[in-house]
């Protein structure tokens, strides 16, 4: 791999890292919008709910559920474990997330609860990487099964 290749690589690896940051510091600060910003217009987010696994589509849609889950300073988010590989102006990977918790989350988490994102990401034509696709999995107080490998592909 040439030199100029290599340089590239880690600066999209770095990319995807602040962008995985950037959004557990808006999560923290409950900034709505500038955590939907992260994500492309036609993005997804995927979580388990109360309902099973549910799926939101769209900038719409995306903000409408984090208005609702989102607090200020009640999850504090903690990036660790991140895996990724770059192909081009695409990105996949995960990262595991380790949250302190206050209030009301607290009480139902007194102990923080930790999982792991499986994010898929494109550069934009501005450089930015954006999230097509992000996927929370529970690790804990309850594992989630996600069936997925560190790179979105099948475990097993």
């Amino acid at each position: 791999m040439q030199l100029t290749d290599r340089i590239a690589l880690l600066e999209a690896r770095a990319a995807v890292s602040e962008a995985r940051a950037l959004y557990a510091w808006h999560a923290t600060r409950g900034e709505v919008e500038q955590m939907v910003a992260l994500y492309e217009p036609d993005g997804i987010f995927e979580a388990r709910t109360a309902n099973g696994r549910e799926r939101w589509a769209g900038h719409d849609a995306i903000r409408a559920y984090l208005r609702e889950t989102v607090t200020p300073q009640v999850v504090i988010p903690l990036i660790h474990n991140e895996i990724v590989t770059v192909d081009g102006d695409k990105a996949v990977g995960s990262c595991a997330m380790a949250a302190r918790t206050a209030g009301p989350v607290a009480e139902m988490f007194p102990d923080g609860f930790a999982g792991r994102y499986q994010d898929r990401l494109h550069r934009q034509s501005d450089g930015r990487w954006l999230f097509a696709e992000r996927r929370w999995f529970l690790y804990y107080p309850a594992f989630e099964e996600s069936g997925l490998g560190p790179y979105g592909e099948p475990h097993g």
